[in-house]
């Protein structure tokens, strides 16, 4: 197996914990360890994805990174404020 491959595996695997942790009520949809996971795991879904050329799925990682990162400041922002 390729390095990138080990990456993509990583990354599948960070996705559906962070998708097991929210459906069994462990995490909650805006918490700090979903976004964590929604950054992280498209992240490396992502790059093996880049690294095959796979352009659509390029794309939508890219995307679900930008949101996750995107909710994450604000869950912090809102933190901060309430403090």
């Amino acid at each position: 197996m390729h390095w990138s491959d080990y990456v993509g595996w990583l990354g599948f695997a960070i996705v559906l914990g962070s998708y097991l942790m929210v459906a069994l009520q462990k995490w909650r949809v805006r918490s700090i360890p979903n976004q964590l996971g929604n950054i992280v795991g498209p992240g490396s879904l992502g790059i093996n994805s880049l690294y095959h050329q796979a352009w659509v799925p390029v794309t939508l990682n890219v995307i679900w990174v930008s949101v996750a990162l995107f909710t994450l400041i604000q869950i912090i922002h809102h933190g901060r404020k309430s403090q």
